[in-house]
């Protein structure tokens, strides 16, 4: 059964490896270059924001004045760097591993998404139709150092495109974007456990995307099912090294095909042009390197249409059955937080925060967004995130009791699962104290179930279930910067330790943890704006 390299690899329970024995030496370039590539400049020009509680899915199919500038202008906003960021290194201060003392103040380029080591494993391709205004039709490839387009291959790729998909958009959309996970970007860093990492960091550029395409008035529609061989070969891609993880049209009435419409999409048709190589670009490590991460990349891939799963097949994750508890109606706020308007101060807390209370306006708001739901092709257009539960464990919050609370989107209100001070115990899930729950407001933990979707989706719904957890995360990350407040993703919790401390069920598990309070300034690190 592919099954079972998924539940290998969860069962495994791994962890980073210590930094003191990370070879730096073999860490990858930052951003992927293409050797002797023509490119297209894409400076930026922005785009007018559509403010408007209209459904964007609503009028017609084209993108009317998205140019080269506005195009350039949204990439920026998804994957541009945003500020350069200076900090000590702890590691050259006490000597432990001299080949990772580059500086005693090493910088790191950021960018609008969080990302684990501050390594950014996705990058960013495009695929523009025939019908752009004035981008030549073809494959690009988005330089984030240079804010240029890479050109891979010039013509219309849409039918191509159209026929690789589970389930199509009608009609084929302008603009398509392609989000692929280079392995070796945090593989040396984090070993085996990168893979789990990978999922988390492609949702937060999804969400960032959606984010963006909704601040310019339309739509972007997510497709997790797809032929990778096609797609890893029209973009270059070794998939050992790299292969695409998802894809994101953008438009304004793109709906998803039926079932009919699907099986009866054209035959493939390989032309001579896609056999053609694109740019070089430098080799990088194989994912080979982790057998047991190989296994279920491989297994995670998709060869044939059978292996397409109609619309609504999985059913929406549920609570576990239990009592009834109390519940805490929040606060909505009205206009809600523009998400986009926060996109250059997001920044990722170092840990130490102020043991200061939230006031219960300020849950309200970090809540109020973050369950939104997507158009994806497992659930077409929903309300809310259909796979995903978000529990949260109050600490310090004015008007709110402490404990552990699962948040109801569609009520946007609090129930109550165990009340009682959880600082304490939510310190001792921690693999290592790097961070103090005792000074932390809230902790978000969204929740998922793997044995579910491996039995629709086979290996592939672990990196979807990240995924899903990534768009969380995002969002979180965002309305905290819009609130002036602090946020910190980890993974460093033991994870069944975690599920036992917040009553999961057997299948439910602990994705990710997102901390969130005001930061203490002094362990602020330099930071100097990179905006374009």
């Amino acid at each position: 059964m592919p099954e079972q390299a998924a539940q290998r690899y969860m069962q495994a329970n791994l962890i980073p490896p210590d930094p003191r024995e990370v070879d730096w030496k073999a860490a990858p370039p930052l951003c992927k270059l293409y050797r002797n590539c023509e490119q297209i400049p894409c400076a930026g020009t922005e785009l007018a924001p559509v403010r408007s509680d209209k459904d964007t899915r609503s009028s017609g199919g084209s993108i009317p004045g998205l140019g080269l500038g506005q195009i350039g202008q949204m990439l920026a906003d998804i994957y541009g760097f945003t500020r350069q960021c200076y900090q000590p290194s702890i590691l050259a201060f006490l000597n432990i591993h001299e080949e990772y003392i580059y500086s005693l103040y090493p910088s790191l380029l950021l960018r609008s998404v969080p990302s684990g080591g501050a390594l950014f494993p996705c990058e960013v391709y495009l695929l523009v139709g025939s019908e752009s205004e004035d981008i030549p039709a073809g494959i690009y490839h988005y330089d984030a150092a240079h804010q240029a387009l890479d050109i891979l291959r010039r013509g219309d790729y849409s039918t191509l495109l159209q026929s690789a998909l589970a389930h199509p958009q009608e009609p084929p959309p302008v603009i398509t974007l392609l989000l692929s996970c280079v392995f070796w970007k945090d593989g040396f860093k984090y070993g085996a456990f990168s893979y789990r990492l990978q999922g988390l960091d492609i949702g937060t550029v999804i969400s960032q995307t959606e984010i963006v395409a909704r601040h310019a008035g339309f739509s972007a529609t997510l497709h997790y099912q797809f032929l990778d061989h096609i797609l890893n070969n029209l973009l270059g891609l070794d998939p050992l090294q790299e292969s695409v993880y998802a894809v994101l049209t953008w438009g304004q009435a793109l709906h998803l095909a039926s079932q009919e419409v699907r099986d009866k999409a054209k035959p493939l048709l390989i032309t001579p042009d896609l056999a053609k190589p694109v740019p070089e670009a430098m080799p990088l490590a194989s994912i080979a390197h982790w057998p047991l991460v190989e296994a279920v990349h491989r297994a995670s891939l998709l060869d044939t249409r059978e292996a397409f799963r109609a619309l609504h097949r999985l059913a929406p994750i549920q609570p576990p059955a239990e009592e009834e508890y109390e519940t805490t109606a929040l606060w909505t706020p009205d206009p809600p937080l523009d998400l986009w308007q926060a996109r250059h101060s997001r920044h990722s807390a170092n840990g130490f925060f102020l043991p200061q209370p939230l006031v219960a306006k300020q849950l309200g708001a970090l809540l109020h967004l973050c369950m939104r739901g997507t158009t994806n092709d497992l659930d077409d257009y929903c309300e809310v995130l259909q796979h995903t539960l978000l529990y949260c464990v109050v600490c310090r919050v004015q008007d709110i009791p402490s404990g552990i609370y699962r948040y109801e989107p569609q009520r946007h209100a609090l129930s109550l699962v165990r009340a009682g001070e959880m600082t304490s115990q939510l310190q001792g899930v921690l693999r290592q104290a790097d961070h103090m729950h005792f000074y932390t407001s809230i902790s978000f933990f969204p929740i998922g179930n793997y044995q579910s979707g491996l039995e629709v989706y086979g290996d592939r719904w672990y990196r979807v279930q990240n995924m899903e957890a990534g768009i969380i995360i995002q969002r979180l990350y965002l309305a905290a910067a819009a609130l002036k407040l602090h946020c910190r993703a980890s993974l460093d919790f033991n994870v069944p330790q975690t599920d036992a401390f917040l009553g999961l069920g057997a299948t439910s598990t602990s994705l990710v943890q997102i901390m969130i309070a005001p930061e203490c300034l002094i362990y602020q690190q330099y930071e100097q704006s990179l905006r374009i």
